[in-house]
């Protein structure tokens, strides 16, 4: 390919050099400014018609236009340069045609600034491109020589500018001839054309380049973000672009993110991982270590509810139905102050009723997903003995109405065979024909829990004979099968031992002892050895019930699986999920019709014959087997109604206690497996528990498919929620101030002189926080031994004995009168004031308010004794407390090693 200089007949050819080593060539550039100067030097308009872009790849200059200033050490053009040499003799060079620079001024602001830019480029262009440069150069020649004409085929710029050569005419006689002074008009107007329209053009560029330096600040995208997005989410991209500029360990996210990015965490931790590629969201961590915050006290906490209900967001409406699960655990009697919220935890305490008894049991309630695996403690309540009537009835009234307005839907509640939980039922009206009772208008199925109900039923089995429609089922032959098959080296039914038929008070608590003894492999054993005569045939009507319960439980023990069949043959059908399918229909029927017929006798050794005691024993079992089928029929008939479309079938594992059973064992072993945890330990674990089950993913959440949905709904929570879902830390403060003293807990008080005693360390104490002579004097005021001040004549330090106290301080009388009021204040309104919150500045304004105290010296530091003696009192009021209840657990020392002998 040639390469040609525009100007002169330099060329190169490749592979052949140019003509001199020393040439070489250079593009047109692309800047339109420059561009122009190399066009107006160059004296070739035409060129600007092709536009600087096309020029720079077709049209070359060489370095022969160019002197040595313009190039670099290597050779390359500077910024600045422009072609300067040229070969047109007789004619003066102008170079200031295009460098002419007109103060610019300011043109208005229009929205469509680039398009008037685009129209100024072009008139300009047009209007360059219009002059007839023929005539011009015909006009210079006219006027010439026809030596000079030749050569002079330029613009004349300046009227000064003539030729120097020898002319046939004078220059000065034609130079204002007519015609070349409307040509000379002509050309003034062409030229202030070009000077107005380059005016404007420079004009417009540097407003265009004011305009794109400004649209590519941050706040100019902040402002098209409120211009073009809804609320929610453009203050999340505002955030997300401030974030992008800083540096990832100083990124702070605002409410607004961490509710949002809560939300898409719920979604699935794929959406999460998915999305945190591409924008800067804070971890699952920085989320957790906001719940330090949360405070979740005793009772049906609104905060509680409302942090559920941005959870219960990303659910679908057919995960939020539910089943509410409630039962108690037995706590340590255990008084704790809490110095930094100034309560005291440990007493009766439901959220609403508090009082001055010690706690001994915790009752909790928590819901679990009906159609998905998904748990959640809601509340959780310090009794004293236990609830019971009204007080249950209030609780899951409330927790009900509560749950629904966050759109939870409970729809089934399981307890287990309680006291006070078959007094509720009672008042409810719950039996067999009605299982449900009303909140509203919402109508709620009850059931016992299953496991409970296989338990009973074992245990009962064991003490007593089972007479249903002329069939009799004793122990006495699973004991013979056990007997028979214990000897034999491969034995039918390897899993039983003397543990599954005879346990103890703690074996009994355990459900896989009573599922192993009602199991096919019994069954199978026994009509074995039956179908062999080592059983009597009698033992077939004991047979026949072992195998209807193990049925019956597999049915409320249905697990998800992934091979179930419809008609799925032999028992373990049984264990499909409930469909209300023909044979499950049937063996329900069949059970109900058991159960109510269903006499339990007992052997009366004084008539020698079987006696019915169901009435006077209150055999609790069959009634609540009854009320747990039919609430079984009744809530897939509830769901079928409530369906408008086939509902899936219910797997009924989740129909039980066991992930409140779960919870408990969690609990203790957080504890350090204690059995009993205090009542403080309890409330720090519920609170880390519900924690972690929030932060939990649900399986049932809505899909990344509905991630644009949530993108574009990010406004609709709340601001005010918000802040109540991620609160802002304050800073502790102690309503009870007193720095670096905390030997008050090592403190005995003596029977004798202990108010004495208290007052020598409580003034010793003010001593170390302020001391002048007034107030060593007041403090050391009582120098002789009396009647009060025995026990502390015989306690004093042996560093100084001949003093005759010691080192302990013996203070004034009036200090002693004071000691002695406040603490009548005390315990005056301890007991009322234990249970409240804000115990100790309550007491504290008590004393403050009543009783006038003088010291002599003003800076006396007489707040700081009085925290010193609350705090004082209080741990020792409750240790106290603590080592009463501790006595009166007489023989429960060693009960924790007695149920892991007997696990």
């Amino acid at each position: 390919m040639v390469v040609k200089c525009i100007l002169c007949s330099n060329k190169y050819r490749p592979p052949y050099r140019a003509l001199s080593f020393n040439v070489t060539f250079h593009r047109f550039p692309k800047d339109y400014e420059r561009f122009n100067k190399w066009v107006n030097f160059c004296r070739r308009p035409e060129l600007l018609e092709k536009g600087p872009s096309i020029c720079n790849r077709t049209c070359k200059l060489c370095s022969e236009h160019f002197v040595k200033t313009d190039f670099k050490n290597n050779g390359w053009l500077i910024k600045s340069a422009v072609p300067s040499i040229f070969n047109w003799p007789d004619v003066e060079l102008q170079q200031n045609i295009s460098l002419e620079m007109i103060s610019e001024e300011s043109i208005p602001s229009t929205s469509s600034t680039s398009r008037i830019m685009a129209d100024s480029v072009d008139i300009y262009s047009n209007s360059i491109s219009s002059i007839n440069w023929s005539n011009v150069s015909a006009m210079s020649c006219s006027t010439s020589t026809p030596k000079t004409a030749s050569v002079s085929r330029s613009l004349t710029y300046s009227s000064d500018n003539s030729s120097t050569s020898e002319t046939q005419t004078d220059e000065t006689l034609s130079r204002n001839t007519p015609h070349n002074v409307k040509l000379n008009n002509m050309l003034s107007i062409q030229k202030n054309k070009f000077n107005d329209l380059h005016k404007k053009y420079l004009t417009l560029k540097k407003h265009c380049s004011d305009q794109q330096k400004k649209s590519s600040t941050l706040e100019f995208f902040h402002l098209m973000c409120d211009n073009f997005l809804n609320k929610g989410f453009a203050n999340f991209v505002k955030v997300q672009s401030k974030l992008t500029l800083q540096n990832p360990c100083e990124h702070r996210f605002s409410y607004e993110t961490k509710q949002f990015v809560l939300m898409i965490h719920f979604m699935g931790p794929e959406v999460y991982r998915f999305l945190q590629k591409s924008w800067s969201l804070p971890s699952v961590r920085t989320l957790q270590k906001t719940t330090e915050n949360w405070k979740i006290n005793p009772g049906l906490s609104d905060f509680l509810f409302k942090v559920l209900a941005v959870k219960a967001n990303s659910m679908t409406v057919k995960s939020k139905e539910c089943i509410l699960c409630v039962n108690e655990m037995s706590l340590k009697s255990f008084l704790y102050y809490d110095i930094k919220k100034d309560e005291i935890i440990g007493f009766h305490n439901t959220g609403f009723i508090k009082s001055f008894h010690v706690t001994k049991s915790v009752m909790v309630i928590m819901i679990s997903g009906l159609h998905s695996s998904w748990k959640q403690p809601v509340g959780y309540f310090f009794v004293a003995t236990t609830f019971t009537g009204y007080d249950l009835q209030n609780i899951i009234f409330q927790t009900v109405q509560k749950l629904s307005n966050i759109s939870i839907n409970v729809v089934v509640m399981i307890s287990d065979l309680g006291l006070n939980f078959k007094h509720f039922a009672d008042q409810q009206g719950i039996t067999p024909q009605t299982p449900y009772f009303n909140v509203g208008d919402k109508e709620i199925v009850y059931m016992f829990d299953p496991p409970h109900l296989l338990k009973a039923t074992r245990n009962n089995f064991f003490n007593y004979r089972f007479k249903s429609q002329n069939k009799i089922a004793e122990k006495i032959h699973l004991s013979n099968f056990y007997d028979s098959d214990k000897s034999k080296h491969h034995r039918l039914a390897p899993k039983l031992t003397d543990v599954h038929l005879n346990p103890n008070s703690f074996q009994k608590m355990r459900v896989n002892f009573a599922s192993q003894v009602f199991s096919y492999t019994v069954v199978a054993g026994m009509t074995t050895l039956v179908s062999y005569n080592e059983l009597p045939h009698s033992a077939f009507d004991t047979i026949d019930f072992i195998d209807s319960i193990y049925k019956l439980f597999d049915l409320f023990n249905s697990h998800p699986s992934s091979t179930e069949v419809s008609n799925h043959e032999g028992s373990k059908r049984f264990s499909l999920p409930f469909s209300n399918s023909s044979y499950q229909k049937d063996f329900l029927n069949l059970m109900l019709n058991y159960f109510e017929n269903l006499e339990i006798q007992k052997y009366n050794v004084k008539k020698n014959e079987w006696v019915n005691i169901t009435r006077q024993y209150n055999i609790k079992f069959i009634n609540g087997w009854l009320i747990s089928i039919a609430g079984l029929n009744r809530l897939y008939q509830n769901l079928t109604n409530n369906s408008h479309s086939k509902i899936d079938p219910i797997y009924t594992c989740r129909l039980n206690q066991e992930v409140l059973e779960n919870y408990f064992g969690t609990v203790s072993n957080q504890n350090g497996n204690f059995i009993n945890p205090t009542c403080i330990k309890f409330k720090q674990m519920f609170k880390k528990l519900f924690c972690l089950e929030y932060f939990q993913h649900s399986v049932s959440a809505n899909c990344i498919q509905d991630l644009d949905d949530v993108l574009l709904c990010l406004e609709n929570t709340p601001i005010s929620e918000i802040k109540i879902l991620f609160p802002e830390k304050n800073p502790i403060k102690f309503p009870l101030p007193i720095k670096n003293v905390n030997n008050y807990k090592q403190i005995n008080l003596p029977e004798q002189n202990a108010l004495t005693y208290v007052c020598g360390y409580l003034i010793g104490q003010c001593l170390k926080v302020h001391q002048c002579t007034t107030c060593l004097n007041f403090a050391q005021a009582t120098t002789s031994i009396s009647s009060k001040t025995f026990y502390s004549h015989f306690k004093l330090y042996k560093e100084n004995p001949s003093l005759l106290f010691g080192n302990l301080m013996m203070p004034s009388s009036t200090f002693y009168q004071y000691i002695f009021q406040i603490d009548q204040v005390f315990d005056r309104h301890f007991m009322s004031l234990a249970p409240q919150p804000h115990v100790g500045k309550t007491l504290k304004d008590l004393i403050v308010n009543n009783i006038f105290f003088y010291h002599p010296c003003d800076n006396f530091p007489k707040d700081f004794l009085i925290n010193l003696f609350l705090r004082f009192r209080i741990y020792n009021s409750l240790n106290r407390t603590n080592k009463e209840s501790q006595a009166l657990r007489t023989g429960k020392r060693n009960r924790k090693v007695q149920i892991l002998s007997n696990l």
